[in-house]
């Protein structure tokens, strides 16, 4: 099969592929129909391998009691390896070492496989807790000296370092190995509050409007929750200002405004779900409420 790139500016006068292409044929091409599964068969190998050859982390559920082992968690060509210290006295530096021994596993592995690890789009971090003056700290770049490296042909050369609490947009998710929620809380006011706007300035009728509110705002508001620890309180000021625009748009008045958070049945069409229950939050809401997980 012979693929040819087109573009705004036609079509390549070259193709990949075709067994007839002067460079080693890696890859499925784009667009591909099989390319999913090939992918998935492909990086089970290589997360196999770190299994097999390194240090798997084991994860336990406080709520199933169940207990996994894991090494990375990949979403197309991201990847994150991950170690965490075991219960006995491992140090940051044996945390460490284990981790760069997975980092050269994957990195043997991604190549051998034909592709590369970027220096370019390669970090690290790492949450190295220390007590001082009664209170549990976290190290930083400067209190705790620590490199991890990757090669690059015959060249050994170390990964730029994050610190803790610095935040990294990663597939549209603004995380922080420190757990600080502020910057994921800010990006979610912005992008609420410029639908807002756009909602008042906009003159589009009631039935599209209603089915851009499901298909497009609350999908692309709840899509980071599922990785984000934001309280209930803090989701319900979030959305406050924008769900009161898009009332008016979609048709009470503002003395009916008030019933929109514990509506009767007539007006459940109109209520306001929150943004914890959009993300399927409502069963562990429900559990908390009835000191389940209290014990």
């Amino acid at each position: 099969m012979m693929f040819y790139l087109r573009t705004a500016y036609g079509d390549s006068a070259t193709f990949y592929g075709g067994g007839l292409s002067q460079h080693p044929f890696q890859g499925v091409c784009q667009g591909n129909g099989a390319g999913l599964a090939i992918w998935l068969a492909l990086s089970l190998c290589l997360v196999h391998t770190i299994h097999q050859s390194g240090t798997p982390t084991q994860i336990s559920s406080t709520v199933l009691l169940t207990s996994i082992a894991m090494v990375c968690c990949i979403y197309v060509n991201d990847c994150n390896l991950f170690v965490l210290a075991p219960p006995s006295n491992l140090s940051p530096q044996g945390v460490l070492n284990t981790l760069q021994h997975n980092l050269d596993i994957w990195q043997g592995s991604v190549e051998a496989t034909g592709g590369v690890l970027s220096l370019d789009k390669s970090s690290w971090s790492g949450v190295f807790y220390f007590f001082k003056a009664g209170q549990w700290k976290l190290h930083s770049s400067q209190s705790y000296l620590a490199i991890l490296t990757i090669c690059d042909g015959p060249q050994v050369l170390p990964l730029k370092r994050y610190e803790p609490d610095k935040v990294v947009k990663v597939v549209g998710v603004h995380q922080s190995l420190s757990g600080s929620m502020k910057a994921q809380i800010t990006a979610l006011t912005e992008k609420l509050d410029a639908w807002a706007t756009t909602i008042l300035q906009g003159h589009l009728d009631q039935r599209i409007f209603w089915q851009g509110l499901h298909t497009m705002i609350w999908p692309s508001l709840c899509y980071p929750l599922v990785v984000s620890s934001i309280s209930e309180k803090v989701a319900t000021g979030i959305t406050k200002n924008c769900l009161r625009h898009c009332y008016l748009n979609l048709g009470p008045t503002n003395c009916t405004l008030w019933l929109c958070t514990s509506p009767p049945c007539t007006l459940w069409p109109w209520a306001s779900k929150s943004i914890l229950e959009a993300r399927g939050c409502s069963p562990l809401l429900f559990l908390r409420s009835q000191k389940w997980l209290l014990g």
